[in-house]
This record gives C-alpha cells, sequence and structure tokens, in this order.
C-alpha cells in the first residue's frame, strides 16, 4: 500500500501506481514526471469529457433565452444523482486507505462524460497526495477545506507570519469532512460558483446560500456545511438524507 507520495521518488511513484486499488469511476495516472521540482501526473481521459467546473461553466454559458430556465438546465445535470455517485467513490477510497488529499475534492478533480444515451458519467481523478502547503498569510486559503483544516492552517500561518517556512499539514479524508466538500460542490453544482470565493480569516464561516436555491438542496447543503465537525452528518447519514428525499421531483431535478 502507498503511504506517502510526498517522500518519494518519482521512480518509486511510478512503480508503487500499479498497487492502487481499482475503481471504474477512478482515474489513476499512468505516469508521474518531475519537471522544475514540481511533480506532474498524467492521466489518460476521454476528449470529449470535462472537469465537473468545466461542465457547469457550459451548461450555464448554454442558456441563451429566457425559456431555457435554471430548472431546466439542472434537470440535465441531476445534482443529486452526481453527488450519490461521487459518494460511492469517496466511500470505496476511505475503505481501501487510499490517499486523499482533502484539498483535492474540488470541482477541479472531478471528470464528467456524457454517454451516447446522454446520461452523465461521473470521475475521481485520484492525485495521490494528502497534504497541503502553508506558506505566508498570503497564500490563498483552499475553497474547498472544511472548518477544521482552515482553522489549522489559520494557525499554522499565525505562528509564522515572522519566520516564513513551508510547512505541510495533512488533510487526509474522513467521512466527516468530505461531507462539507461535497457540500459546497452541490452548492456549486446548483449555483455555478464556488460558495467561498476569497481568503477565508474566519475557519467557522458558513457558505451564504441564495434564496435561487431549492428548499431541500439547501438543507442538505447546509446541514453538510455546519463549520463544528460534531454536528455534521458522516457520509453514510448525508446518503441517507438524499435517499430519503430522493423521490422528491424537485430534489433530483
Amino acid at each position: 500500500m502507498i503511504s506517502d507520495f510526498y517522500s518519494k521518488s518519482v521512480d518509486d511513484i511510478n512503480d508503487a501506481i500499479p498497487e492502487i486499488p481499482t475503481h471504474p469511476n477512478i482515474i489513476i495516472p499512468h505516469t508521474a514526471t518531475i519537471e522544475n521540482k514540481c511533480l506532474y501526473l498524467h492521466y489518460t481521459v476521454c476528449t470529449s469529457g470535462m472537469t465537473l467546473r468545466d461542465f457547469i461553466e457550459q451548461v450555464n454559458s448554454s442558456k441563451v433565452n429566457v425559456r431555457t430556465t435554471v430548472y431546466n438546465a439542472l434537470h440535465r445535470v441531476k445534482p443529486i444523482a452526481m453527488i450519490l455517485e461521487l459518494i460511492q467513490i469517496y466511500e470505496f477510497m476511505i475503505s481501501k486507505n487510499m490517499l486523499i488529499g482533502q484539498s483535492n475534492i474540488n470541482p477541479d478533480n472531478i471528470w464528467v462524460e456524457r454517454e451516447d444515451n446522454g446520461h452523465l458519467k461521473i470521475y475521481v481523478l485520484y492525485t495521490l497526495e494528502s497534504r497541503i502547503e502553508c506558506q505566508f498569510r498570503t497564500n490563498t486559503c483552499k475553497k474547498y477545506l472544511p472548518s477544521e483544516i482552515v482553522k489549522e492552517q489559520i494557525r499554522i500561518l499565525d505562528n509564522e507570519l515572522t519566520k516564513p517556512k513551508l510547512t505541510r499539514i495533512d488533510t487526509r479524508a474522513t467521512p466527516i469532512n468530505v461531507v462539507y466538500s461535497l457540500g459546497l460542490i452541490l452548492y456549486f453544482i446548483v449555483s455555478g460558483k464556488d460558495a467561498f470565493d476569497h481568503y477565508r480569516f474566519d475557519p467557522f464561516e458558513k457558505p451564504f446560500i441564495g434564496n435561487g436555491v431549492n428548499a431541500l438542496v439547501s438543507k442538505l447543503i447546509t446541514s453538510a456545511t455546519e463549520p463544528d465537525y460534531k454536528n455534521r452528518p458522516s457520509l453514510s447519514e448525508w446518503k441517507k438524507q438524499m435517499t430519503e428525499r430522493k423521490s422528491a421531483a424537485c430534489i433530483m431535478l
């Protein structure tokens, strides 16, 4: 089992890639290379696919007239169905003790492909990393990190304000903090924008959910993004909340 890619050489990483547990909805890099001290992961993906961020932006840009409403656009996307697929993928990754960097759970690391029948296929790009860098207060805090990790990042930056240095904190995903990131991803899918587009000085800041978000979806987002992790549902509990409401047409959109 791969334990810590950050401390390995690129040859060690390439030797270890075949050992990574496989899943039909996880895209694993086939090769790693280093250029200018940066690690690059190379994937094989369908050229007709795109990141979730690009996909949602494309959906929004296709609304060219008043007849193409937000409801009609989301009817094709099915936000709750997409999140349920992502929950299944991350449950598998956690069960296999795969390295999941919490900061990597975001719309830029989720791959979307549309099949011939119109069904959306959701994939997660596996990034082999479970830690993030904290360096200088001017660093932009990762937008999809849960409150407890933001709090730790701010603490480290405060302590190192007078003596900046590279510090890496572990952001290994758990069933509790994955829920937070997926809640923000659900917000992004239904709103088309990041819940946080600024530096988060307050780790307990709650995402603003506007009036345009469906009430039941809003409750799911609020539940998942509870700043105090003790009051936050686990993946299985959050999934149960979704499936209990799955029969409601408005929730499935």
